[in-house]
């Protein structure tokens, strides 16, 4: 199945930036917390509708009363005249995750309850933490750098293991496109362009009902099979879109193909030699001896370390949040005095995990230093 390039941008890329950049499709943050956010909105929607699909993002500022945050996406979207059009997702990190995954269900039941479909975005690590709430989203869009290089194009292939089943993996930071000379983030879509389309439809708000009598599950079960109806997300969002039950299909589809077989049982591996703890790992890594950023990520993964659970440590030593936080959200921090300054700010930043030159780029744009 051919896969959709595209970016997701802000008000803190220029009004006219998907006009100097390729993208099959574009995400536009509309609205955070309890109203609108970002000034370019309708400038950056407006080129992003002339190239290609499009979708808008919800910031989630983790406030107690939710349905007043999602109300005001919702009409912040109407207003714009998003919903049947393009899809809207929900950006669930930073303090949001720190209010508990509870909240963030009830947010999936009202969003689906006004809208239709609930389709968030997330980072790989808490996705695969609360698996059990993200497996009833309808989609996921989830985020997973590796070692995020700049790049100056797409990279269609990019591949992550915290959701396999995500619709959308942003996979860097750093991407370099068109006549932009700023940093994007790049993204990758599992979806046919049909797909996507399928996918804003399902909204109940303006959204287009479907035409004529349903068949019977078996009936589209060997339509399935056949190729009729595509494949992962792609197939799902069509279902949903037609009017079917999805999960009724799939069951159709698995019962029609009988009982997988059992995978081979593969030897049994030499026992490996003796690892450390993570917590010896995370008391090296302050001392160190693992490097920062990128560095340290590879050295762990190469030396077999289960990179995350050693950071997870080391951030727990430091007082710091689980989730890593965006460079926006590090600069406010860092503008209130969270982190020192100078050498020390700069020691902190790296021992948590963080890439210290783009948060003080952060800073500094928030400060309007050039």
């Amino acid at each position: 199945m051919s896969k959709l390039n595209g970016v997701d941008v802000s008000g803190w890329q220029p009004a006219n930036v998907l006009d100097l950049i390729p993208f099959d499709f574009a995400i536009i943050k509309i609205s955070q917390g309890n109203s609108k956010s970002n000034s370019y909105a309708d400038a950056q929607l407006k080129s992003a509708r002339s190239k290609g699909l499009y979708g808008v993002y919800h910031f989630d500022n983790g406030n107690s009363d939710y349905k007043r945050e999602v109300d005001a996406f919702l009409s912040e979207a109407v207003k714009k005249d998003i919903p049947g059009k393009g899809i809207l997702f929900w950006d669930w990190e930073a303090d949001a995750i720190n209010r508990g995954i509870g909240r963030l269900a009830e947010i999936r039941k009202y969003l689906k309850t006004k809208l239709g479909y609930a389709a968030i975005y997330t980072s790989g690590s808490p996705a695969r933490s609360y698996a059990s709430e993200f497996k009833n989203w309808d989609y996921v869009w989830v985020a997973s750098y590796g070692s995020n290089p700049q790049v100056s194009q797409y990279n269609p292939n990019a591949t992550q293991s915290y959701w396999p089943d995500a619709v959308i993996h942003q996979y860097g930071s750093r991407g370099r496109l068109g006549r932009y000379n700023g940093d994007l983030d790049i993204n990758v879509c599992h979806l046919t362009k049909d797909g996507w389309l399928a996918v804003a439809k399902t909204s109940k708000i303006n959204g287009s009902k479907p035409q004529g009598t349903l068949k019977a599950a078996d009936v589209v079960a060997d339509e399935v099979l056949a190729g009729k109806w595509g494949n992962g997300a792609d197939r799902k969002a069509r279902l949903i879109q037609a009017g079917y039950d999805y999960d009724a299909i799939q069951a159709a589809v698995n019962k029609k193909l009988g009982p997988a077989a059992p995978p081979p049982v593969a030897p049994s591996p030499p026992a490996p030699n003796a690892k450390k703890t993570v917590d010896e790992l995370a008391a090296e890594v302050l001392d160190g001896k693992w490097g920062n950023g990128a560095e340290r990520e590879k050295k762990l993964t190469q030396a077999g370390h289960d990179y995350e659970a050693v950071q997870a440590v080391v951030n727990q030593r430091l007082g710091i949040s689980p989730w890593k936080k965006t460079p926006e959200a590090l600069a406010a921090e860092v503008l209130e005095g969270k982190w020192g300054n100078g050498a020390d700010r700069e020691r902190k930043l790296k021992q948590a995990g963080y890439d210290y030159d783009a948060v003080q780029a952060a800073v500094n744009k928030k400060l309007g230093i050039k």
